[in-house]
Parts: structure tokens; C-alpha cells; sequence
């Protein structure tokens, strides 16, 4: 098992691995930015945590103002400069858009293979959503919702009972199905299918 420090670089190395590997999926596509890259990693893991009963990365997620957010994600990021990743900011109609552009292959050897393939999953599901799309729709899992802005979101709130999905798009609940096909229940509602 490790001690704790073992299980800490485990866990940032594959936080590393999965920047490279998400943002080279997007590197073509303007839309995404830090936004995206974090509702990525956070979607992947707590769906991971749903079927496994632990994450992909073994990292915390907090709940911001635009939603889930890797605590590392930063961290991690500083530490790949410029070895590993080149970070680009510019400005856009909604702000200032921060990339992370690869500038090596991610090492998916320390990843089993069903974690990657949630990951592509995850990857596919959002392909066209931009972050605006992404972030509001992060708002109805049931995790962000029952957490206190700057608290870590459990990952165990993936198992809630269902509660109203009033609030859901046509585009969210084509997601959502997508999802329950695949994983046997709506991550947003905790509702086993």
C-alpha cells in the first residue's frame, strides 16, 4: 500500500499525466481552457469513484464559484513548466483564458485501462461543450450542490438518492443518459438505473 508520501507522489504524478493527456485531446480546440481541464479531471474521478470506489488521481476536488476545482491542479502544472507543458493566457469575450498545451505524450503506463477509457468517455461527452456550458452543468451534481463554497466535495456524494432534475437541460440529460448507459446511474442524481 505505501505510506502517505508514496500515495501523495502516486497521486501527483497521475494528476500530471492526465493534464498532458486531457489537454492534448484539446490542444485544436479553442474552447478549452483551465475551466474545461478541471471539470474534466473532476467528471472522470467521480465517475471512477462511482464504479471503483476510489478515484483516478486520488485527488481533492473544492467547490468554487464556476465550479469543481482540482486542489493540485496548479501546483502540479507550476511544476511541469517548462519541461512538460507550455501555459498560454489570453484574453477572450469572457475573460482571460488560461491553456495548458503538451509538449510530450502522456505516460499512460501508470493508469489501468478502464481509467483511461472513462477518461476518453468523459473526454467525448464534453467535446463540444465550452466552459461556460461545462461549468453550469458541473452545478447539478449533487457533490458541488451539497458543499460549501471553498470545502472539499466528497466523493461519496455520488451515491445520493435522486432529487429534482427540474433545473437539467435537453443537452445535460442527454449527457446524463449517455453516463447511466455506460456506469448504471446519473452521476448529477445519484440515481442507480
Amino acid at each position: 500500500m505505501g505510506t502517505a508520501a508514496d500515495r501523495n507522489r502516486s497521486s501527483m504524478q497521475k494528476l500530471k499525466e492526465l493534464i498532458i493527456y486531457i489537454s492534448g485531446k484539446f490542444e485544436s480546440e479553442p474552447a478549452a481552457g483551465d475551466t474545461k481541464l478541471n471539470k474534466i479531471l473532476f467528471f472522470s474521478d467521480y465517475v471512477a469513484f462511482g464504479k471503483f470506489g476510489e478515484t483516478i488521481t486520488g485527488e481533492n476536488y473544492t467547490k468554487q464559484e464556476f465550479g469543481p476545482v482540482c486542489q493540485r491542479l496548479l501546483i502540479a502544472r507550476k511544476e511541469m513548466i517548462p519541461k512538460d507543458v507550455v501555459v498560454i493566457r489570453r484574453p477572450t469575450i469572457d475573460g482571460l483564458q488560461t491553456r495548458t498545451i503538451p509538449k510530450r505524450e502522456a505516460n499512460l503506463t501508470i493508469f489501468d485501462g478502464e481509467q483511461i477509457a472513462i477518461v476518453d468517455e468523459i473526454c467525448e461527452l464534453f467535446r463540444r461543450d465550452d466552459a461556460k456550458t461545462i461549468s453550469e452543468f458541473s452545478h447539478k451534481f449533487q457533490g458541488w450542490r451539497k458543499t460549501r463554497t471553498g470545502d472539499v466535495i466528497p466523493m461519496e456524494t455520488f451515491f445520493l438518492p435522486a432529487e429534482q432534475r427540474s433545473e437539467v437541460s435537453d443537452h445535460e440529460l442527454a449527457v446524463l443518459k449517455e453516463l447511466e448507459k455506460t456506469y448504471g446511474r446519473h452521476p448529477a442524481s445519484g440515481e442507480a438505473s
